[in-house]
């Protein structure tokens, strides 16, 4: 039981996320890097925790959306729901967009159109039972947990960090924030987790959450010092390149698999949370669900929504940030959690959902 909800936790969380650790930790030099990956671990513990115990007293079948209309009223469901539906859309099209660009290395195919092919099959997947669907996303998250820890014992012994700068070398000192935050992310598939262990196991939930941070933490670890330890200053914004220049075509093609099976996991469980918030919270027929899940991200796409760590950073520090407030405010309500504890976390949320807000108001000004 406690393996099988690991297996879902983890394979939410290990995604698209990791690609850009490595290049924000360049850019915002090791000390800054290491506080905001503590941090974001932390914070994203608390609120997976604290949001699993709120659903132990909720049997009954619903999403944050749902409950957040159940103890704060409609408009504040309105707006946890329009934060929802842009922020999914947001990590869906991310995951996308690096699927294209992934695939493009092994199909003589343009990125843009691996992208909408990707849309597409993805989409057809998401009919699949939800029994099967969680039993795929375990077999995943385990065989990328390999392929993570070979990367690393193949570059081990060429790697060096005598050039890893310490302190920031650019302007972007805050973007490991949001990236961390998205990298560290699975609160999506919680009800899943809760499901598995049922009221009588509310412990070791709380022990099988800290354990997926930690074990996921770890892997993040791995893999930034072998891309890093690897490519140094000159590592790219996507990792896989870095790793194509300096490791050679064998370890690039682990990074392509790396790279696929983090896209497919997180994707394909993420939609399917995105159907069931449209099903039982809003209401709506299994297959408008569905529709509008497979159809939105092609649709942003194609509006030319394709920067993948500019929508990583924004979706991480504002969209996770903000389903992070709402579990907060839940938590506060249901389960009288500590005043001074919550307050001291939507303090860092709203900080750093503003500042990246500014920060992107400065990249598109």
């Amino acid at each position: 039981m406690a393996f099988e909800g690991l297996g879902l936790l983890v394979g939410m969380i290990v995604g698209v996320g990791m690609f850009a650790m490595p290049y924000s930790v360049v850019s915002a030099g090791v000390l800054l890097s290491l506080f905001y990956f503590l941090l974001a671990g932390g914070i994203v513990t608390i609120f997976h925790t604290l949001y699993g115990h709120v659903l132990f007293y909720h049997p009954e079948r619903k999403r944050l959306p749902g409950y957040i209309r159940e103890y704060f009223g409609t408009t504040a469901y309105y707006a946890a729901f329009l934060s929802r539906f842009l922020s999914y859309f947001g990590y869906l099209l991310a995951y996308g967009v690096l699927a294209g660009l992934l695939l493009s290395h092994i199909i003589p195919i343009s990125s843009p159109n691996l992208t909408i092919l990707f849309f597409i099959v993805s989409g057809a997947l998401f009919l699949l039972k939800p029994k099967r669907a969680d039993t795929l996303n375990a077999w995943l998250a385990a065989a990328l947990s390999g392929f993570i820890i070979i990367l690393f014992l193949v570059l081990a012994p060429r790697l060096h960090f005598e050039n890893i700068p310490i302190y920031a070398t650019t302007t972007d000192w805050f973007l490991p924030y949001g990236i961390f935050l998205f990298a560290f992310s699975g609160a999506s598939v919680i009800p899943e987790v809760v499901d598995v262990f049922k009221k009588r196991s509310r412990r070791l939930f709380s022990q099988t959450v800290l354990a997926a941070t930690l074990l996921v933490g770890f892997l993040y670890l791995l893999f930034v010092l072998s891309i890093v330890g690897i490519a140094g200053r000159g590592v790219s914004p996507d990792a896989l390149g870095s790793l194509r220049a300096s490791g050679g075509e064998a370890l690039f093609a682990i990074g392509i698999v790396i790279g696929i099976l983090a896209v497919v996991t997180s994707y394909f469980a993420l939609g399917r949370e995105l159907i069931f918030t449209f099903e039982y919270d809003a209401s709506l027929t299994p297959t408008f669900s569905w529709l509008a899940t497979a159809l939105g991200p092609p649709v942003l796409f194609l509006l030319g929504i394709n920067n993948f760590i500019l929508i990583l950073g924004f979706v991480g520090a504002v969209g996770v940030g903000i389903e992070g407030i709402l579990i907060l405010l839940l938590a506060r309500r249901v389960l009288h959690t500590n005043l001074f504890l919550v307050s001291l976390l939507l303090a860092f949320l709203v900080a750093g959902a503003l500042l990246e807000v500014a920060s992107a108001f400065h990249v598109f000004k």
